[in-house]
């Protein structure tokens, strides 16, 4: 029972200093190294992000001006569209609640 529980595979019972220069120089580099790459990584993902910003809101600029164009030449047909999908969402939402209808029974006077 006198032996440590996680003994150092070279005997000794202590890690090394992290004040040893060479450690401190070698996490130092590390992470350098890592800040750079992280640096480089992020600059790519957002210039990715940033162009594929700029094509979405040219399609929803594309697409609004067709559906204002759309509504110009036929009004009429934009409102039953409208009121169509009205009716079909409030109909979803409606028909998640339940209806109870309570009845009262008049054999018990009440």
């Amino acid at each position: 029972m006198s032996e440590p529980l996680n003994p150092q595979p070279n005997g000794a019972d202590t890690a090394p200093a992290e004040g040893e220069p060479h450690v401190r120089e070698a996490m130092t580099s590390f992470m350098r190294e890592a800040r750079v790459a992280l640096g480089d990584l992020t600059e790519d993902l957002l210039a990715k992000a940033r162009l594929g910003y700029g094509m979405v809101r040219s399609q929803a600029k594309e697409r609004s001006q067709q559906t204002v164009e759309m509504v110009r030449e036929k009004p009429y047909a934009a409102l039953g569209a409208a009121v169509g999908i009205g009716f079909l969402v409030s109909h979803l939402f409606s028909a998640s609640r339940t209806h109870v209808i309570y009845l009262r029974d008049g054999r018990h006077g009440l």
